[in-house]
């Protein structure tokens, strides 16, 4: 029974550590998007 819990907590980490991988390049995208416009926006309040 422990083997079995073990072996599918195991498996559960991989299957996040995947899904971050592949949400890794979408997350970089949306903060770089959000701090170009925090930026733009500063600049347009500060103008």
């Amino acid at each position: 029974m422990s083997q079995a819990s073990g072996y599918s907590e195991d498996n559960a980490m991989e299957n996040k550590e995947t899904e971050i991988r592949k949400l890794g390049p979408i997350v970089e995208t949306v903060w770089g998007v959000l701090l170009l416009v925090l930026s733009c926006a500063l600049i347009v309040f500060a103008a």
